[in-house]
């Protein structure tokens, strides 16, 4: 894919979180709950996600405020067992909703070895790898799912049927290394795509078909009635549709073409989303300090294969978002043109300033 015509700007880590939180409020979101979801947002910008960062602000913003998500949601607890849970987010933010979820996960999981978690009447949470790293970080092997709205068709169909549907799963490490293998069950987020068209740009060939069912390398095709790809043909396909089953069905969440779409078609009722966490207690299996270890030793050795002719570097899951973390950090999050004048736009809107660039005052 193409890169903008511009170059990035850097902003502030701080900055676009008191921003994205000020907008949240805006919206009747209480200060509490409007800065998890600016962490949540802003996370995912600081590891390179940018997909699932604060890109996803005006369509949260605008089904706030159009009353098709629940602005002052309790996610409560309705069914639980020493090892199980189900949360009802009552149509609340995803980042709200999944932040009360995984802290119930992980509190279940260190009393009794491992819990799993259903969680449903959500919305989008953003990027998995932030709920899995919740709790690799507390020394639980962690899966994270979710369902979405269809943008899938199955493997040799034309028709939109099943979601992205993302697994994750984050492995306790001590730093510098951060195990997560972070996937869509597509060749690609959507959220590439979005970009891709908002900034005049075509897409590879593989990526989604049209509404008739070809292949395309044009995002309005994509947006008009077409689908994405599944990832390995129809290995993807269904491993979206067992997570689907997982998020959606066992939660008691909406399932495939009934889950609510924020973009399009159906956009305006409750998305119904349904997520998942599964985390197990790797000190009810061996030390924890000792399995650390063993995986320390195991990524450095992967490190250190052979390369291929044109490959500077392997790379383990998690590499690439964990040095881009750190230059973000200190370097702040990189934002395009595009981005930066849609977020301002919102901004001004509910009289909300947009934070100034690094180096720019």
């Amino acid at each position: 894919m193409g890169t903008a015509s511009s170059p990035a700007q850097r902003f502030s880590a701080d900055d676009l979180r008191a921003f994205t939180a000020a907008i949240f409020r805006t919206a009747g979101v209480a200060d509490k709950d409007a800065r998890v979801v600016a962490h949540g947002l802003v996370d995912s910008n600081l590891r390179g996600v940018d997909t699932h960062g604060i890109t996803r602000i005006p369509i949260y913003l605008e089904r706030l405020n159009a009353g098709l998500v629940n602005a002052q949601a309790r996610p409560r607890i309705v069914t639980e067992s020493p090892t199980t849970v189900v949360v009802d987010g009552e149509n609340g933010l995803g980042h709200v909703v999944c932040d009360f979820a995984i802290d119930a996960t992980i509190e279940r999981a260190r009393a009794n070895g491992a819990c799993w978690t259903g969680i449903r009447e959500s919305n989008h949470n953003g990027s998995q790898g932030y709920w899995a790293l919740r709790g690799a970080r507390a020394g639980l092997m962690t899966w994270a799912f979710t369902n979405g709205e269809a943008i899938v068709a199955p493997w040799g169909g034309s028709e939109k049927f099943v979601s992205t549907n993302p697994i994750c799963i984050a492995i306790p490490t001590d730093p510098p290394d951060e195990l997560v293998l972070d996937m869509a069950t597509t060749q690609v987020a959507a959220g590439h795509i979005f970009l891709a068209q908002s900034r005049g740009e075509t897409i590879p060939e593989g990526w989604a078909l049209d509404a008739d069912g070809n292949d395309t390398t044009d995002p309005a095709a994509f947006l008009d009635g077409g689908s994405l790809l599944p990832l390995g043909g129809y290995k993807g396909a269904g491993l979206s549709l067992l997570i689907d089953v997982m998020a959606g069905i066992l939660s008691g969440a909406a399932s495939t073409v009934d889950v609510g779409s924020m973009y399009w078609q159906h956009k305006d009722r409750p998305q119904r989303v349904g997520h998942a966490f599964l985390a197990v207690d790797v000190a009810r299996m061996m030390p924890l300090e000792e399995f650390k270890s063993r995986v320390a030793g195991t990524l450095a050795a992967m490190r250190g294969v052979a390369r291929r002719p044109g490959f500077d570097q392997v790379f383990a899951p998690g590499d690439i978002e964990t040095a881009n973390a750190a230059d973000r950090e200190a370097n702040g999050c990189p934002l395009t043109d595009d981005i930066i004048a849609t977020l301002t736009e919102t901004g001004t809107a509910v009289g909300v300033e947009f934070p100034s660039a690094i180096g720019s005052d």
